[in-house]
């Protein structure tokens, strides 16, 4: 019986036989010849989360199941499937479970051990897929931090008596000295007769003194009386009104609780995910300091392992326009790296732009290419987070990417007619004539002077220049485009995305040729367009634009791709 006979059923009873016979190494190699058709039936049926929980000594098994999802475009199976959050948990609980980790900042250690070889095979895919997952991984470790210090905030407190107690001591001070206050308020009233044990209205006669006939028909002297025997009451009971110091040591009652239910419930979340290293009489601190030691050398390994990646697709596009390894598709591969936040700017901008030569001679011109990379990379991506923040805009993928696609082109529209309108503004003052294309006749040679002038000097000033009404111009066109979603005007990561897009739009409209956008065509060009990940590899035709490409002058080279979906 050849591998590629094997019924499914077979092949799930065999995995799980060489696994429970901790024959590993031999599941993983069948696995790896099954065939893509029996692999889809089975993946279902294999035991996945009894792989993960077994890790280390199923990495292998798991090394194999995830590349054979990967490199099977046709299965159309989630890599949720194979649990990465659960895998990555594992991985941080190995770190966790170390002793110490380096203080010199040398974190090379047991790098080349099987396991971390083996974590690195699994990142690679991981990264590719998810690279949003650390994000998740730095959030966690920021819970962990804080209910780290939240276990320190339980010390001393100053009082009104500028000593220092215990906070219970203090609340019961302050207490007592309300009580008090409340009992001088209480033996006022009586000394002043202001209340009365007699009868209300419902009962008994008529309370003649406080009719309104009565209030009416008072004398200075009765109304003076009156009145410091209220100010004499206020002055006994004031002092409780504006008791601060009470108010701020039930404010640290308050969050003292919420560090507690914090701590309480990050620990029990370990336990539940730690249950062989977490024990329930642990004293609390040392395990939750150790696994946020474990996330702080997984979040370094993660990016590691991106940053090596990133430089295996480098050294692959030196000697092929295709990127050997686990992707089929070039562009899907970079675009997916490129699209995750967590790589430095300079090496995103390299997989991004894959440019071609510019001939530009000014530094300036490379520099605000490389912003425009960057810009993408970068910026894009914050914006993004930052939209993604908005309870409105949860679920709308799509519309976020159309919104900073469109701020691109708003700030390059309006960076262009500013320029234009400068320009005017200038010949209209000194009287000259603007160049016409259809004329036959040239401009005079003191005109042409003066308009190269001003291009020089626009494009030396480009940082200085004021472009405040641009901004509000291309804030306000987003902000009037979508009215029904007025949460947009309070997003700070979405104005500064803006802010970054017209100053850099206005430094690319300044230079000799100026740069201008490209986003019309239709028809995929390898030299002009990248595909980004979710596209069809097989379709030529585009169908939406994420990011528009970058062309030096009307007809010039393309200095960087745009990404658009196929």
């Amino acid at each position: 019986m050849t591998i590629a006979d094997v019924s499914p059923r077979f092949a799930v009873k065999r995995i799980i036989l060489l696994y429970e016979n901790f024959q590993y190494r031999e599941a993983a190699n069948f696995i790896n010849r099954l065939s893509h058709g029996t692999f889809k039936v089975i993946l279902n049926d294999l035991p996945i989360d009894l792989f993960v929980e077994s890790m280390p000594h199923s990495l292998s098994i798991l090394e194999a199941l995830y590349a054979k999802v990967f490199l099977s475009d046709g299965l159309n199976f989630s890599m949720k499937l194979l649990r990465p959050e659960g895998v990555i948990m594992q991985m941080v609980k190995f770190f966790s479970s170390q002793e110490s980790i380096d203080k010199t900042g040398d974190k090379n250690w047991e790098l080349c051990g099987p396991f971390i070889c083996s974590c690195k095979k699994l990142l690679k895919v991981i990264v590719l897929s998810d690279p949003k997952i650390k994000k998740v991984l730095q959030q966690r470790r920021r819970t962990l931090d804080k209910a780290i210090e939240g276990l320190g905030q339980h010390g001393l407190v100053g009082t009104t008596d500028e000593t220092l107690m215990n906070l219970h001591d203090a609340l019961k001070m302050e207490f007592q000295r309300v009580v008090e206050t409340y009992k001088g308020a209480l033996q006022k009233l009586e000394d002043l007769s202001l209340a009365s044990n007699k009868n209300g209205v419902t009962r008994g006669p008529a309370p003649v003194q406080a009719s309104h006939q009565r209030q009416l028909s008072l004398r200075q002297p009765e109304i003076q009386e009156r009145l410091i025997k209220n100010k004499t009451l206020l002055n006994v009971v004031e002092p409780t009104l504006g008791n601060h110091s009470l108010d701020i040591l039930l404010g640290i009652l308050q969050r003292r609780i919420e560090f507690d239910k914090d701590v309480l419930f990050q620990f029990t979340q370990l336990r539940k995910e730690m249950k062989d290293l977490v024990e329930a009489n642990a004293v609390v601190a040392p395990v939750l300091m150790r696994f946020s030691h474990g996330f702080v050398f997984y979040i370094w390994f993660f990016t590691f392992q991106v940053l090596e990646l990133m430089k295996e697709v480098a050294e692959d596009e030196d000697d092929s326009s295709d990127i050997s390894g686990y992707h089929s598709d070039s562009d899907s591969a970079i675009m997916m790296s490129g699209n995750s936040p967590y790589v430095s700017k300079r090496a995103r901008y390299n997989f991004l732009s894959r440019s071609a030569p510019s001939d530009a001679n000014s530094n300036m011109g490379e520099h605000l290419v490389r912003c425009y990379g960057n810009l993408y990379a970068a910026a894009r991506v914050d914006a993004l987070d930052s939209l993604d923040n908005l309870p409105a805009l949860k679920d709308a993928d799509e519309l976020k990417s159309k919104i900073l696609f469109s701020v691109v082109v708003l700030a390059f529209r309006s960076a262009q007619s500013l320029l234009a309108l400068k320009k005017d503004h200038v010949r209209r003052i000194l009287h000259i004539q603007p160049p016409t294309v259809s004329s036959a006749t040239p401009p005079e040679p003191v005109a042409a002077e003066l308009e190269r002038s001003v291009a020089i000097y626009l494009r030396k000033t480009v940082d200085k220049f004021d472009l405040a009404k641009s901004i509000e111009e291309v804030c306000c066109q987003i902000w009037a485009t979508l009215y029904d979603y007025p949460c947009l005007k309070s997003c700070p990561g979405l104005v500064q995305y803006v802010k970054d897009a017209v100053h850099l739009a206005w430094g690319l409209v300044n230079q000799s040729p100026p740069f201008i956008l490209e986003y019309e065509q239709r028809t995929l060009r390898r030299d002009v367009h990248v595909r980004f990940h979710s596209s069809n590899p097989e379709s030529e035709q585009i169908r939406t634009y994420l990011w528009p490409a970058l062309l030096e002058g009307i007809g010039g080279p393309c200095v960087h791709k745009a990404v658009v979906i196929t």
